[in-house]
């Protein structure tokens, strides 16, 4: 604070000071500690460009210099986007860009200056951030659902500075249009398409890898409250995938190490109405596997998996089925990269085992090892016993 003396407390007229015409009557009061009236000067403006539409900050009142500067008129230039689109023709909404002039083209700005813009053709307008120099960096707002595609405009809205004697705003004689959209995979009417690739073994498969995480991106599968059948609420990606072939058994997992965040994932059959659902499965215990087994469900909803052992249960698998693979966050704000991985068996393996006792077997008589062997590209399998699955290994003893 520009003082003249440290034991005179009186303003220096020719510094600027933040204190000048920063003030309010309610706080400050009608007179300076010299008894003289404030705000000063009145009428304003100042011979120091002190606009005198409020009192200073402090006990000295006077003419001073401000540290803003009053504009004698308030212009809005134009604006172009020097960020190309990054979903076709459209902008995915969440992407950052940058907004600069169109150069000679622009009136020359003057005032504070703000970033507008609307999402309703110019209804109505909401204020963005505030231009201090260009190109300046705007996140392009999302879309409310059901609403994903739309059109934004964006303007600038130059205004006189606080303080000053008031002027009418001025809004970009020319606004900026652009097209916004959702991403790929948002939802199921814009799901990426996967298709299973014929290993001439018997499989089918599809590697994909893609993230949760951008923009254009949002929670359509659920809100975590119990409306849809196994939402967690964190942004999710749809696939689709129509079954080229009629499949014994189909695996659907997150499994490789390149997913990197605990993964919650759904496979739905669109046109049998059937859900399987994976929290974990894997080894890792926090990344998702499926496995359907290929003949009709009258359980149209199950939701397994607990650590290393995968969600297993029937779905039906034919030719020119239509399913929907969705991976999610196991968490509200879950997202990260994931490799989704889809195999198809046409054919079911046929293993052979060993150590089955040729005849009857007393109960005290100890431990029946049973080995798996024969079954080509198989490096484990379920024992199901009496029912119930008992490991997944190639050998298994019982007592």
């Amino acid at each position: 604070m520009p003082f003249k003396a440290d034991t005179n407390l009186h303003l220096v007229a020719t510094s600027a000071s933040s204190a000048i015409n920063a003030g309010s009557i309610a706080y400050n009061g009608t007179q300076d500690f010299d008894g003289e009236t404030r705000p000063i000067p009145n009428p304003g403006p100042g011979s120091h460009g002190d606009p005198g539409t409020a009192p200073d900050i402090g006990a000295d009142e006077l003419d001073g210099i401000p540290f803003f500067t009053c504009a004698a008129a308030v212009v809005a230039p134009n604006l172009i986007t020097s960020t190309p689109p990054n979903a076709g023709s459209d902008y995915l909404w969440g992407t950052p860009i940058q907004l600069d002039t169109t150069g000679t083209l622009s009136p020359t700005a003057s005032g504070v200056l703000q970033v507008i813009y609307s999402l309703d053709g110019g209804a109505t307008w909401t204020a963005g951030p505030t231009v201090g120099a260009f190109p300046v960096s705007f996140t392009l707002p999302p879309l409310a659902p059901p609403t994903y595609t739309g059109t934004i405009r964006i303007a600038i809205r130059a205004s006189q500075a606080p303080g000053c004697p008031p002027l009418p705003d001025d809004t970009s004689d020319a606004y900026l249009a652009l097209n916004l959209t959702d991403r790929p995979g948002n939802r199921p009417a814009n799901a990426i398409p996967i298709t299973l690739t014929d290993n001439g073994n018997g499989t089918w498969s599809v590697v994909v890898r893609d993230s949760t995480n951008g923009p254009g991106i949002s929670n359509e599968y659920g809100s975590g409250d119990g409306t849809t059948p196994r939402g967690t609420g964190a942004p999710e990606l749809f696939f689709k995938l129509t079954l080229p072939a009629c499949f014994d058994s189909l695996e659907v997992h997150t499994c490789a190490p390149y997913t990197n965040f605990d993964t919650y994932v759904s496979l739905l059959h669109d046109t049998d109405n059937d859900t399987i659902v994976s929290d974990d499965g894997c080894t890792s215990g926090t990344r998702s596997r499926i496995i359907a087994i290929g003949r009709a469900n009258s359980q149209k909803m199950y939701t397994g998996s607990l650590g290393a052992r995968p969600a297993r249960d029937t779905m039906r698998l034919q030719a020119g089925d239509e399913l929907y693979i969705v991976v999610e966050g196991y968490y509200s704000y879950g997202v990260g990269a994931f490799e989704l991985s889809v195999t198809g068996y046409k054919q079911r393996l046929q293993p052979v085992i060993s150590g089955v006792p040729t005849s009857s077997v007393c109960v005290s008589q100890g431990t029946v090892s049973l080995q798996a062997t024969g079954a080509t590209g198989a490096g484990a399998y379920e024992w199901e016993i009496n029912g119930t699955v008992d490991g997944a290994n190639t050998t298994n003893s019982y007592s």
